[in-house]
């Protein structure tokens, strides 16, 4: 009796740990979304097609900007939520936070996307050498 006992106090231990770590994580993704989405709302932008991009990362990149505000909104609303349903609906709570932390991960690609594109595109050529390398 007693092994049993002791196995199942570490598997809530277990369950402890990994619903701490999974709400952690939560509400990482929600702080980060609204922290970008505020950073992106303050930030200078340009109108294109009657829309206001962000100049600094994501000038000439509409769609790309497009993409990140979406996938931002759907990573706080999914973190928003899972941790609303997390005490009741805790398998279902898991699901959308895990779709949240996938919809992060793509906001993160784009913005990498974005800094890569700009930096790529400012550079400036060096002009060719008439006779070759030294």
């Amino acid at each position: 009796m007693a092994v049993l006992d002791h196995h199942h106090k570490t598997t809530d231990v277990h369950i402890l740990e990994r619903s701490s770590v999974f709400i952690t994580i939560t509400q990482l993704i929600l702080f980060v979304s609204f922290t970008a989405a505020t950073v992106v709302i303050q930030g200078p932008h340009e109108y294109i097609n009657g829309a206001p991009i962000p100049t600094l990362l994501f000038k000439g990149l509409p769609c790309t900007f497009c993409a990140f505000i979406i996938s931002i909104i759907l990573a706080f609303s999914g973190a928003f939520s899972a941790l609303i349903m997390f005490p009741q609906m805790e398998n279902i709570a898991r699901i959308i936070g895990y779709s949240s932390l996938i919809s992060m991960a793509s906001a993160m690609a784009l913005l990498m996307w974005a800094f890569y594109s700009s930096s790529t595109s400012r550079w400036v050529p060096l002009p060719a050498m008439a006779n070759g390398p030294p």
